[in-house]
């Protein structure tokens, strides 16, 4: 009997310009992977209808995301005590930086001095935690996980298994906490509240191009003052699956198999025949 050889993606991020040694170690091992029979892949970010033109196909890596949240966070809380960071720039894909003028809290119903006094991260998704985590890390911060939390130690598990040293306290000790919703009894109107998302964007794209001023945005500043979504992904984006696939280069009788549907208002009405469908089509094409 013949044996099938399978790859399964699980949520992954291809960051393929990104010089980094998990980078180098996947292109290595889809350089010299062949014969595969099955791919099952997220296509969470695929354009599959073709309706995203230019820029609006790419996300930024999420190191540099991260380095925009931090940002962020040290415009809103400048004049606390918690707010001293290192301003060194990495150089390393400084095209992720050009013709953009960052976050900018004129304008946006925030900031201010002592406007701000703590950090709270939405955490609901598995990988969110290193939003958390990396704040932490650069305002030198514990990280506040709640006691109570039916979470805690998943996210515990999670924070130690990502890089960097933190203490791990209860969330009124810390600058820094996480919870599983925005219904929090650790915040306050003084509580940044960051919530790493992607869906937003995918139904309002109008707005987004490949600028940091786009890669942040206050949820409602009347309403809702200090919650923040922001455009941190843990699925490439259409161009990364792209260039995931050139590397790969299925045979054109290997099966694929998308193991999420993509986003898009236009997309909810297909079948999930419809979708895989579309996706083979689509990458048959390459």
């Amino acid at each position: 009997d013949r044996h099938y050889k399978a790859l399964y993606t699980g949520d992954f991020r291809f960051e393929s310009y990104e010089r980094s040694e998990v980078t180098n170690e996947m292109k290595s091992f889809l350089e010299n992977t062949t014969d595969i029979d099955i791919l099952y892949l997220d296509i969470t970010c695929l354009d599959l209808l073709g309706e995203r033109k230019g820029d609006k196909n790419k996300f930024p890596c999420k190191r540099i995301i991260l380095e925009e949240i931090a940002d962020m966070v040290s415009t809103l809380t400048e004049n606390s005590d918690s707010s001293e960071r290192s301003n060194d720039e990495d150089e390393c894909n400084s095209e992720d930086r050009s013709d953009s003028e960052g976050f900018d809290s004129e304008g946006s119903g925030v900031g201010g001095p002592d406007s701000y006094k703590n950090v709270h991260v939405d955490c609901l998704v598995l990988g969110w935690q290193e939003v958390a985590k990396h704040l932490a890390v650069q305002f030198d911060s514990s990280l506040g996980i709640c006691p109570k939390d039916p979470k805690k130690k998943l996210h515990r598990c999670i924070v130690e298994l990502l890089p960097g040293d933190v203490k791990i306290e209860t969330p009124h000790k810390s600058f820094v906490h996480i919870s599983n919703g925005a219904d929090c009894k650790y915040c306050t109107d003084r509580t940044i509240k960051i919530k790493p998302s992607l869906k937003w964007l995918f139904y309002d794209m109008e707005g987004y191009s490949y600028k940091q001023s786009t890669w942040i945005r206050e949820k409602d500043p009347v309403e809702e003052p200090g919650f923040f979504n922001v455009l941190y992904s843990l699925h490439s984006s259409h161009f990364e699956l792209q260039q995931f696939m050139k590397l790969l280069n299925l045979s054109r009788k290997a099966e694929i198999y998308p193991i999420s549907r993509p986003l898009g208002e236009n997309i909810e009405g297909m079948s999930n025949n419809e979708v895989r469908s579309k996706t083979k089509e689509l990458f048959k094409k390459r």
